[in-house]
């Protein structure tokens, strides 16, 4: 049950500091513009990061849905969900910090 909360929130946490944060901005800011339009979407990133997560989860034992850590087809799936909750939850992210910060 952890994995499914675990992935996706490791992925938008991943995106948001490589895209958006401005803690990172030294970073993202430096992006040549083909890197800066690839970072910039949470879909085509979200795979990679997906991808990143369930190899880590690989090394970590953590399952997914019913799939074990160590299956081949595990990190791949969590890249392919992870086109989906990555840009959905990325922007429940931009919209809850846009609100706190409307006067």
């Amino acid at each position: 049950m952890t994995g499914i909360v675990l992935y996706p929130l490791i992925c938008v946490a991943f995106f948001y500091l490589g895209s958006q944060a401005l803690i990172m901005e030294w970073l993202w800011s430096k992006y040549p513009p083909k890197v800066d339009a690839f970072m910039s979407c949470p879909a085509c990133t979200g795979f990679w990061l997906g991808l990143g997560c369930g190899a880590l989860g690989w090394w970590l034992h953590i399952p997914f849905l019913s799939l074990d850590s160590r299956h081949f087809a595990t990190p791949i799936l969590i890249g392919l969900c992870s086109i989906t909750w990555t840009p959905l939850l990325s922007n429940l992210h931009t919209r809850a910090m846009t609100y706190e910060h409307t006067p």
